[in-house]
């Protein structure tokens, strides 16, 4: 009879290569280490953090597998240990993601390179790209795997190097950048039971059996989230990009739209729109292939929201025609944002959050069902999920949660009507960091990270 466990932990099978790399024989696999990360030991990473864990109306999950897809890998393993059932319930097969997802919990302990290697070897995959689950990625994943393959190497860890500092300096420190590329076979080697490190047991072994190790350097360092500092500096990052971001996606996708539509209309050698000659393929009878840009691969942040300077509005969401947003604000899905209410960026407000009448909303983080009350003012915060603040407070420098006691809405608080029952007030957790400027807080969340990984 089949366990629980071995039904969550089902096989997953990718027989196709890697999408643009007509050079890749094997196939690639994505395996994300979502339930093991080394999280501060604060009162915010307690309660809030994990896989789920909401940064710029995204859970910090689908970055990482965002990226794999990106870079051409059309399935993943996850392995988010006791917050598998929900991380599964939020993504299902990976269809929103346009690729395959798979799960797997370990029963115990098993670490970074533990799980990598339970995950992997359910897989049919001959090669992985194993990235730490608290990573926002920002290197390029197809010239990672051509490095690899061009390397002849078992493994090949990403070292992140940021020269902007120090410029004079000879030399400068090289930062894991959470990402790894393994042959099958090793991670077939990894011992089946106890806990398995990645840097600190893995490839120490590999090095010593004589295994060819290739080091992958990228320039600047890859934002990750384990801590509230981090946390507030990524999220600022992510807000205050969002709208680049999506202009970026969408001429990715218009530019491919239109060079595949030219590729099967042309019937002649030409210049591309990079510069290099190409000819173009004869014309075949019959029906002609349709021109898919990327083949589903390129994702378009904020696709359906409504743009207006560095602001993007859910088309679900309200605001206030008298309610200013000065930008970049980020309002999500069935939002409300009353009259004379002012939201000054970076900030989010998420599915189902309330700003009232007058309030003030500056530099903060708004999950979902958060509640400002009328003419509240707050500053430089976060409002985890269902939290609240009274009308007419002032609240600056905080992390805010759900209490359990629910209390009516006061009369005369102007709230959609699906909304206007009650809602749920808050207590603080912990206060935030001090405020730092957006390089500033990425670069400690960058920075926040174990020792660094020599070099070889």
């Amino acid at each position: 009879m089949t366990s629980d466990r071995e039904r969550r932990n089902e096989r997953l099978t990718l027989g196709a290569p890697v999408d643009r790399n007509p050079d890749a024989s094997a196939a690639v696999a994505g395996v994300v280490l979502a339930g093991v990360s080394a999280w501060g030991g604060g009162a915010f990473e307690r309660t809030l953090r994990g896989p789920l864990l909401p940064v710029a109306q995204e859970p910090l999950l689908s970055y990482p597998l965002r990226w794999l897809r990106a870079g051409g890998v059309r399935g993943a393993a996850v392995c988010a240990g006791a917050a598998t059932g929900a991380v599964r319930e939020r993504f299902g097969g990976g269809s929103s993601l346009r690729m395959t997802l798979s799960y797997y919990e370990d029963a115990a302990p098993r670490g970074p390179a533990g799980c990598a290697r339970d995950a992997a070897l359910a897989t049919t995959a001959e090669r992985f790209v194993v990235v730490e689950g608290a990573f926002i990625p920002t290197l390029d994943l197809r010239a990672l795997l051509a490095a690899h393959r061009e390397s002849g190497a078992a493994a090949t860890t990403v070292v992140e190097i940021d020269r902007r500092r120090n410029a004079m300096r000879q030399s400068w420190p090289a930062m894991p950048g959470g990402v790894y590329v393994f042959e099958r076979h090793v991670l077939e080697r990894v011992p089946a039971t106890g806990f398995q490190d990645i840097k600190q047991g893995l490839l120490e072994r590999l090095y010593a059996h004589g295994e060819h190790v290739a080091v992958h350097e990228v320039a600047g360092l890859s934002p990750r989230v384990l801590d509230l500092h981090s946390y507030a500096g990524v999220s600022s990052w992510l807000i205050a990009s969002a709208v680049d971001r999506r202009a970026a996606a969408l001429d990715e996708v218009i530019g491919s739209a239109i060079e595949t539509l030219w590729l099967e209309t042309s019937t002649h050698e030409t210049t591309r729109f990079d510069g290099s000659r190409v000819d173009a393929p004869a014309r075949e009878s019959g029906p002609r292939r349709q021109a898919t840009p990327d083949d589903g691969g390129t994702y378009v942040p904020f696709a359906e929201w409504s743009e207006d300077g560095d602001t993007l509005v859910h088309p679900t969401a309200f605001v206030h025609p008298t309610a200013r947003l000065i930008g970049p604000v980020l309002v999500g899905p069935n939002a409300f944002v009353d009259e004379r209410a002012v939201v000054v960026g970076p900030t989010s407000i998420g599915p189902g959050a309330i700003i009232d009448a007058g309030a003030v909303v500056s530099r903060s983080e708004l999950w979902a069902d958060a509640h400002v009350g009328t003419g509240a003012n707050v500053d430089g915060s976060l409002l985890a999920d269902g939290a609240a603040v009274g009308a007419r407070r002032h609240v600056s420098g905080a992390v805010l949660t759900a209490s359990p006691r629910v209390t009516p809405v006061p009369n005369g608080t102007r709230v959609p009507s699906a909304r206007a029952s009650s809602h749920v007030p808050s207590s603080v957790v912990v206060p935030v960091v001090p405020s730092l400027s957006v390089e500033a807080s990425v670069r400690r969340a960058a920075l926040s990270t174990p020792p660094h990984l020599p070099l070889q």
